[in-house]
């Protein structure tokens, strides 16, 4: 993301005011904002909502009818966080406002999370509306209740969004664009979405990861761990393998004790800068830009210690292991001797690059090294006599049996696998209890399995040329191997090349199935067409921005907003809004809740790692601030030739040593494989330092996202990386009013329909009193006894169950009061209706009044979250939640749960209290 403009911002502000000075008479907002979406930057909040106050009179100038004063009092309002809960409380709304014919006065509509959907859906039906107009402005109050009633029949009719309901019948203009398919292959369309999505991850790490490490092993290292494993059974070799090759103990801890050291001195170093961070002048910042320095030195030296275990781990231990294998069995070690003579013998170390190498060489350390490996062919294997007495071919026959030839059942797979279960069912069993013990054996487990699956493969793919095991029933064919590599090399740089598109293919679908279901028509739109229409409001739609924090800051994560005019936030900065991004993917971003719950809220390194194994990403990274189109390509292009090329280079080592391969070939192939290792290193070393100008383009590659991601590395510096992540806003702030809030909105209708749990409700008033005070925008107060403030009112009506809600609003630097009055989705003490009929658009219009729904002899508050209407007929009826609170994870509500709480909506906005708003 470009976020320096070419002028200071100084010289972006007076541009911007100067030019917005001529928008009052000449209103083309859109080819204004439209030469400034290649990244100028704003010079503050304040300027954002100047152009936002001449962009809203504009708007009320084009849009005023012949007989309208415009003396109603303008109002905002927010809707809150709860996923479709909360979008369907907030439909009712609409539609109370509509009613009384206040929605021409409504400047502002702020969503976050779930409250997006009807924000967003009702620009796409304003927008509909406006596109059939005859000649002539409208009656507003007519046009915003026509946009409101097609929006409400179409989000009843095609809920749940994921998988239309099968069991009613919908008039063809109302599903019209809801589905290329028809809707009882919405649920398999479903179930493929999850398999393919779980099942990329598995891919990628294996062609991305798993199997490259495996072959780089063995170009590198093979013919020292065959060395290690054909040692003589009698030597006493004091050197230890490792990633620098054979070396003693001593050094080996000399090794890891310099890196520890390393580590500590640097970390020191930061805590010494650390206390001159916040200083304002040329000194100060210098020294922060020290302390980044040093923290990305940090975390490069701790992920190289950690590669390092592994890597240790990996040459190590299969020799290891499969040597406490051998020598545990009587006859194991003659057996190791006699394959190792026989490997040498008969020509098969011939097929392997590392011994075609060895056999070439004259460096007397090698000759050395390899000597007793070298000298065993000249014994015989009938020559070796075991202790016992007996024969040797008995001893070996019985020990390669019991070591090679066991089924698969007596090994030790079934018993690893056993003991995971296990801590798994223990866990289970003991979560009740301590949960904390369940959360760790889970966060364990699929790592486990993917270290052991190198581990194994590592085994396998080394040591098979010698021993000839078979796992699961298969012996080790080199060449098959090699073409087996070669194809999944292919598809991962292949894939590289549309890895956005793969990661991204939830949030994809999550944006798809919103704009099909909800929107008019089921077409997306654009926030370009929004800003171009001047019946639409402003609207605020509220995010989270992760992984992103400024010298100085302690936590990772920041609220951002979209509009027609502006994207960004305090600590991002404010640019001009990128036209031609799409609503609905923006509603997906502010909705995006697994990924804002993992990485802001509940942010840990093994949570991190369950999203990236599952892959389920509903947030997506963003540019907020955008480049010139020609350089983004650039450093889009440069960043994946950054990466692919250590694969193409693994591609063309593993082709130069299928066997049978000749010296030179195998000298090339090895030198490509540690060029591949070296660029992987290099490259992933760097990607630490982007901060820096130089290597900013490092951020537009997938790989070095996901590994920032996926190991919690929080990109910090005065300015923000080329592109951020985001995430649901309701993590930051989950009721939309702080948005309208630092807009200094003096009347706000605020619907909250988020989670509460018992002894924290209203918890969200109480998140957004701290952020004002942080901020200095005011205080909230008891509009009936302004000297007390508003924690004993929020109290009360927290314990009450109240559902309605007024406080008087203190701006600091103005006169004027403002009133913020709260709706939450809670049964009035009166309400007992029964089940009615669904909605309809003459009923919304006013043309006709509602009915029993006789097949359904429910009270609503007796009404289920299930999954489609006929369940409410039957004991599913009692799942998943129940009326007017069904969970916020359930994305499956029925339309008859829509019908019930849309209705709740308008009930919770009384008729009088709509008007005097």
């Amino acid at each position: 993301m470009e976020t320096e403009s070419s002028d200071g911002e100084d010289g972006v502000a007076s541009c911007s005011w100067a030019k917005v000075a001529l928008l009052e008479e000449d209103s083309d907002w859109e080819s204004f904002v439209k030469l400034r979406e290649d990244g100028e930057k704003i010079a503050s909040l304040d300027v954002v909502c100047h152009h936002e106050h001449l962009f809203l009179q504009t708007n009320r100038k084009r849009t005023r009818d012949a007989d309208d004063s415009d003396s109603a009092p303008r109002l905002a309002l927010a809707f809150s966080g709860g996923g479709v809960r909360s979008a369907f409380v907030a439909a009712g709304v609409l539609w109370r406002l509509a009613e009384v014919g206040r929605l021409k006065d409504v400047d502002y509509i702020s969503g976050v999370s779930g409250g997006t959907y009807a924000a967003t859906a009702f620009a796409s039906h304003v927008l509909a509306e406006t596109s059939s107009l005859g000649a002539g402005p409208p009656a507003l109050d007519d046009f915003y209740r026509r946009a409101v009633a097609k929006m409400v029949d179409r989000m009843q009719h095609n809920t749940p969004y994921l998988s239309r309901d099968l069991g009613q019948e919908v008039p063809p203009e109302t599903q019209r664009g809801s589905g290329f398919l028809p809707r009882f292959c919405d649920i398999p369309q479903l179930v493929v979405l999850v398999l393919a999505t779980v099942l990329r991850a598995p891919c990628a790490l294996a062609c991305l990861l798993v199997l490259p490490t495996v072959e780089v092993i063995e170009l590198l290292y093979g013919s020292d761990m065959r060395s290690e494993f054909c040692r003589d059974v009698f030597s006493s070799r004091k050197l230890v393998l490792g990633v620098f090759g054979f070396s003693t103990t001593q050094r080996q801890a000399e090794i890891f004790l310099g890196i520890l050291f390393t580590v500590f001195m640097v970390h020191m170093a930061q805590g010494v800068l650390k206390q001159h961070m916040v200083q304002r002048s040329d000194a100060g910042f210098k020294r922060a830009l020290c302390w980044t320095f040093l923290r990305s030195c940090l975390a490069v030296l701790v992920r190289l210690l950690a590669l390092w275990v592994m890597l240790t781990a990996f040459i190590e231990g299969p020799v290891a292991w499969r040597l406490q294998r051998y020598s545990s069995v009587l006859g194991g070690n003659e057996l190791r001797f006699c394959q190792c003579a026989k490997f040498i013998r008969e020509g098969a170390a011939a097929s392997t690059c590392g011994e075609v190498l060895l056999g070439s060489h004259e460096s007397p350390t090698l000759q050395q090294r390899w000597g007793i490996y070298l000298n065993s062919t000249a014994a015989d294997c009938q020559e070796v006599f075991s202790s016992a007495g007996e024969s040797s071919e008995d001893l070996v026959s019985r020990a390669e049996g019991w070591l090679l030839h066991r089924p698969l059942g007596e090994t030790f797979l079934p018993v690893f696998l056993l003991f995971l279960v296990s801590g798994l069912f223990l866990a289970v069993l003991l979560l009740p209890i301590i949960p904390e013990f369940f959360v760790g054996v889970f966060n364990l487990f699929v790592p486990v399995l993917l270290l052991s699956l190198t581990f194994f493969l590592v085994q396998f793919r080394v040591l098979s040329p010698i021993t000839q095991e078979k796992y699961f029933s298969l012996h080790l064919n080199s060449r098959l191997w090699a073409r087996a590599m070669q194809c999944c090399l292919f598809l991962a740089i292949v894939g590289l090349g549309f890895s956005r598109f793969f990661r991204t293919f939830t949030h994809r679908y999550y944006s798809r199935s919103l704009h099909r279901a909800f929107y008019a028509g089921g077409k997306n739109c654009t926030w370009s067409q929004v800003r171009r229409n001047p019946y639409c409001p402003m609207f605020l739609l509220g995010a989270t921005a992760n992984d992103y924090l400024q010298v100085g800051d302690g936590e990772p994560s920041s609220y951002v907003t979209f509009s027609q005019l502006h994207a960004g936030g305090s600590r991002l900065g404010y640019f001009w809004a990128y036209g031609r991004r799409p609503l609905a993917r923006t509603a997906a971003l502010s909705g995006g809740a697994i990924d804002g719950f993992i990485m802001a809220k509940n942010d840990s390194l093994s949570l991190r790692f369950w999203l990236e194994a599952l892959g389920f990403f509903m947030g997506d990274f963003v540019r907020v601030g955008r480049q010139r189109k020609e350089w983004t390509r650039l450093e889009q292009v440069l960043s994946l030739l950054a990466i692919e090329l250590g694969y193409v280079c693994l591609f063309f080592a593993i082709s130069l040593a299928v066997p049978p391969a000749d010296l030179g070939s195998c000298k090339t192939a090895r030198r490509l494989a540690l060029a591949a290792a070296l660029q992987a290193l290099i490259v992933t070393g760097l990607s630490f330092f982007s901060f820096l100008p130089c290597l900013g383009w490092m951020q537009r590659s997938p790989y070095v996202r996901t590994l920032q991601q996926a190991t919690r590395f929080y990109y910090q510096s005065p300015s923000p990386p080329r592109s951020v992540y985001i995430s649901d806003g309701g993590v930051m702030e989950n009721s939309g009013i702080l948005a309208l809030m630092q807009r200094r909105c003096k009347r706000i209708l605020a619907v909250y329909a988020g989670e509460e749990k018992k002894g924290k409700e209203l918890n969200c008033l109480h998140k957004l009193l701290s952020k004002m005070h942080e901020e200095d925008i005011g205080y909230l107060f008891d509009l009936s006894e302004p000297r007390r403030g508003p924690l004993h009112t929020l109290k009360e009506c927290g314990e009450s169950g109240e559902s309605f809600l007024e406080l008087g609003i203190f701006y600091h630097n103005d006169p004027e009061t403002g009133i913020l009055t709260l709706v939450r989705n809670k049964v009035p003490p009166d309400w007992d209706q029964p089940v009615l009929q669904h909605l309809s658009e003459e009923e919304v219009m006013g043309l006709a009044d509602p009915e029993l729904d006789l097949t359904l002899p429910l009270k609503q508050t007796k009404l289920g979250g299930c999954c489609c209407d006929c369940c409410h007929r039957h004991c599913c009826n009692r799942c998943m939640g129940r009326f007017p609170t069904p969970p916020t994870a359930n994305q499956f509500l029925t339309p008859q749960m829509f019908n019930s709480l849309c209705r709740l909506g308008r009930e919770l906005v009384p008729f009088s209290v709509a008007q005097r708003l």
